[in-house]
């Protein structure tokens, strides 16, 4: 007990060292995110090669795999494809989408993850 009545008979002295603290931490996180984001693009620049033309191959398996997205999608009942294509094509957060669709935002996630569901299971079977 006597530590914890020492603590606070200095409040301000305790406050500047929680603050010192999160403050350390936080320089710590930044260092450590910093890292980790350069280690990913040096990984994702080794990938891509963005003077490569894609080959004949490759564009007419991309068109098939469109095509069958498209066909997944439309397949889908209006209003998750409405809500899937929002997300994915629109960049339109859960919020947005609830609020376009008048439902709830549980609800928009719902209906995105059921429609991506759906396009992933097409695109396999293909």
């Amino acid at each position: 007990m006597a530590s914890k009545e020492r603590l606070f008979d200095e409040p301000l002295g305790y406050l500047f060292r929680i603050v010192r603290n999160l403050a350390l931490d936080g320089r710590r996180r930044f260092a450590l995110e910093s890292r980790l984001l350069a280690a990913a693009e040096s990984e994702a620049a080794s990938f891509v090669s963005p003077a490569a033309e894609p080959t004949p191959e490759t564009v007419a398996l991309d068109r098939e795999e469109l095509r069958l997205l498209r066909a997944a999608l439309a397949e889908l009942p209006r209003r998750t494809r409405i809500a899937v294509e929002m997300n994915r094509l629109g960049g339109c957060t859960l919020r947005e989408i609830a609020d376009f669709l008048g439902i709830s935002q549980p609800l928009a996630h719902k209906l995105v993850m059921d429609g991506i569901r759906h396009c992933k299971r097409r695109l396999r079977r293909g």
